[in-house]
């Protein structure tokens, strides 16, 4: 087991926050979806937070698999 670096340390500390504000951002955007209003938007504005709200997942996901690693390299 090696030790962190002084970046690892800092991205596992950061790493929980990093989780919450993407899924608050989630909740945030499908809220907007679920607005009927938020489908006479324009086209581009659709398709953007579509995408959007289709990738956050995928980075949470990346982001707890880097947290589980930090955390099994730091030992705690």
């Amino acid at each position: 087991r090696r030790k962190l670096s002084n970046r690892e340390r800092e991205e596992l500390e950061n790493l929980p926050q990093k989780i919450e504000t993407l899924d608050q951002e989630l909740d945030e955007l499908n809220a907007r979806m679920a607005d009927p209003d938020f489908y006479k938007e324009p086209p581009a504005l659709i398709k953007s937070t579509n995408d959007r709200a289709e990738a956050i997942p995928n980075e949470i996901g990346i982001a707890y698999e880097r947290w589980a690693e930090l955390d099994k390299q730091s030992g705690e």
